[in-house]
């Protein structure tokens, strides 16, 4: 008793309060983060729209003392999801979306909270198999299926991947994010982009293991690449991953600071729609979205990543990663046009789709809410 009192009090210390008697809205946002709530609420700028932290960042004392009055046990679990369930039942939203399908609250939610409310996830990045069924299969129990009402998915292999896992209506819109960035089609585009996969985080790992073989790849790439584009006469950029620093790249990967395009969570779309070929050394949602915003990509990523799939699309480097390898590759892949290269890498590219301002999405939403 005395260890959960100490739990509770410490945890209870670093939360910021408010007191606000909750009223009713439209939307309900499950803890996403900043950024995308941002960009969630600038879409859907017309209804009412507020966010529920699920970490504890924030906690409403109006909703605690109201869940503390229900309490029949003093697990910390219990405690906390009758908190989130007493928020929800007091905002009485139409709504309540998240962008993450890995947090199981998410679905007890769905059960415990008025039938009235829709449900629904906005995937948020590439869904491997291996890992959505590492995580399924210790919840799932005599292949019950979870349970909640949309599931916005980015493509077809994503519906197949899930399906086996949760009873929901799977809407295809592409990638959320992607979709909320107009695609610039500029007259005048720089040649080669590179997508990096570098964090500075990642030299600092204990156990650094396939890490360490991405960092050493992408070294070796980005050097190759600037000779080949300096002999050549291309422009070559690198755009690093949110709010890594440019020193931080520059040092590891000793190369130029003039390569390199400062992330900062905003400006990757953008800077995508001013090259003419996007070059992936490691696996990266944008991978997907360049596609979809009908760019020419290069696929030259460290041999172990390559599957079936992307064996069989020659805009991938199946050789060794050496210079003439990398020449031959760029030059196919930037004299052809898009629908070219689509056709000659259909299995990369007939997939992902955009949907410019994710009307699809806001259709179903706001039907929703109207109804």
């Amino acid at each position: 008793m005395i260890k959960k009192f100490f739990y509770y009090f410490n945890l209870l210390l670093k939360c910021h309060y408010i007191f606000k008697k909750p009223r009713k809205i439209d939307i309900l946002l499950y803890d996403q983060g900043s950024l995308f709530n941002k960009r969630f609420r600038k879409s859907f700028e017309e209804f009412d729209v507020d966010v529920l932290y699920t970490r504890l960042e924030e906690i409403n004392l109006y909703v605690l003392i109201r869940s503390l009055l229900k309490i029949n046990s003093l697990n910390k679990n219990f405690l906390f999801l009758n908190y989130l369930k007493t928020y929800c039942v007091l905002y009485e939203p139409k709504w309540i979306i998240t962008s993450n399908h890995l947090d199981i609250k998410f679905y007890k939610l769905k059960k415990i909270v008025n039938s009235k409310t829709k449900f629904g996830i906005i995937q948020r990045s590439p869904i491997f198999k291996f890992q959505i069924d590492n995580f399924f299969k210790h919840i799932l129990i005599e292949n019950d299926k979870l349970i909640i009402d949309y599931y916005f998915c980015f493509d077809e292999i994503s519906k197949k991947i899930l399906q086996d896992y949760l009873k929901t209506n799977f809407v295809i819109i592409g990638s959320f994010s992607n979709n909320y960035f107009p695609v610039k089609r500029t007259e005048k585009k720089n040649d080669i982009l590179v997508v990096s996969g570098f964090r500075e985080g990642f030299i600092k790992l204990v156990d650094k293991g396939s890490e360490i073989t991405n960092l050493e790849h992408e070294k070796n790439l980005v050097k190759l690449l600037s000779k080949v584009c300096f002999n050549q006469k291309l422009t070559f950029k690198i755009l690093l991953k949110p709010l890594t620093k440019i020193e931080d790249y520059t040092k590891f990967n000793e190369i130029n600071n003039k390569y390199c395009i400062y992330n900062d969570g905003t400006n990757a779309y953008e800077e995508i729609d001013n090259f003419r070929l996007i070059i992936f050394p490691n696996d990266s949602a944008l991978r997907f979205e360049a596609i979809s915003r009908k760019k020419n990509i290069c696929i030259m990523q460290p041999h172990y990543q390559l599957d079936k799939e992307k064996i069989s699309s020659p805009c991938v480097l199946k050789g060794d990663l050496n210079y003439k390898n990398i020449l031959e590759l760029v030059k196919a892949n930037l004299i052809i046009d898009f629908k070219s290269f689509s056709k000659m890498n259909e299995k990369l590219t007939s997939f992902f789709s955009y949907d410019e301002n994710n009307s699809i999405l806001k259709l179903i939403i706001n039907k929703e809410i109207n109804n």
